[in-house]
């Protein structure tokens, strides 16, 4: 009969032996793979690069928004929604809610600067005191995508009367 601690000895050394090698091939696979010869450049790095080139000249830009105050209206009554001249290659979206429940109430596409979107408040309220929230939503165009920019957002009241 052999000797257990023979057998128990040779298994761990062949053990050793055979992690070794399979880590020595894993290292020459991995620095092969690695190797400049192996790489090529990522397209979407050089997009991610523009679009930080971006970021950065859009850090120095200012956006402009639209004011819009507590009014009274009558209605049918518009009320303008625009992307200022100023803005120029940036465009704005709107959305306005319903202020306690949060309902999506009307949301604009994105507006070119210089441009305006109407808003009739009568298809959504009738008459009386409503709390609406306008959410202002600055965008930027690179490369065929949409970049959202920053917000802004604005609480007022809109009575709509009948006169």
């Amino acid at each position: 009969m052999r000797n257990p601690y023979k057998i128990a000895e040779w298994i761990i050394v062949t053990t050793t032996i055979l992690a070794a090698v399979a880590f020595t091939v894993f290292i020459v696979i991995v620095r092969a793979n690695n190797s400049p010869r192996m790489m090529s450049i990522d397209a979407r790095a050089t997009k991610e690069a523009a679009k930080a080139e971006d970021i950065e000249d859009l850090k120095q830009r200012n956006i402009f928004f639209s004011g819009i105050e507590d009014t009274t209206i009558k209605k049918g009554s518009l009320i303008t929604l625009e992307n200022l001249p100023e803005n120029g290659d940036f465009l704005m979206r709107y959305k306005i809610f319903e202020k306690n429940s949060n309902t999506l109430l009307f949301e604009t596409d994105l507006i070119p600067a210089g441009e305006h979107v109407f808003w009739d408040p009568s298809v959504n309220f009738g008459e009386g005191v409503h709390t609406v929230a306008f959410l202002a939503e600055p965008f930027f165009e690179t490369d065929g995508e949409y970049m959202p920019l920053t917000c802004a957002k604005n609480i007022v009241n809109i009575e709509i009367r009948e006169e």
